[in-house]
C-alpha cells in the first residue's frame, strides 16, 4: 500500500505527487564557489519507502537567495520566495 505524508501529514497522491513537482521546481538561479553553510533556513527530506533518505538543507545566502548542495555536489543558488511559496503551499490546508 502506499501512502504519502507531508510535513507528518498524511496527504492524498494527487496533492503529493503536486507538492513534489513543486520541490524539484525551485529554480536554481546560479552555482557559486561559496560553501553552503551558515544559518540554515529551510530542509526538505524524503523518506522512501525504503528508508532511504535525501535530505536538502537551505542556507542563507543573502536577504534574497538561499545556497542548497545539489545531487552533483554543486553550491546553487535559490530564490527564498520560491522556497517560501512552497511551505505555504505545504502548511494551506485543503
Amino acid at each position: 500500500k502506499e501512502s504519502f505524508t507531508v510535513d507528518g501529514k498524511e496527504e492524498t497522491d494527487k496533492r503529493f505527487r503536486q507538492l513534489y513537482r513543486d520541490v524539484i521546481a525551485i529554480d536554481l538561479t546560479d552555482i557559486t564557489d561559496k560553501p553552503a553553510d551558515g544559518k540554515l533556513y529551510a530542509t526538505v527530506k524524503y523518506i522512501l519507502g525504503s528508508g532511504q533518505t535525501d535530505t536538502y538543507n537551505y542556507y542563507d545566502y543573502d536577504g534574497e537567495n538561499c545556497i542548497v548542495t545539489s545531487k552533483e555536489n554543486l553550491n546553487c543558488v535559490v530564490l527564498k520566495s520560491k522556497i517560501d511559496k512552497l511551505f505555504e503551499e505545504i502548511t494551506e490546508e485543503n
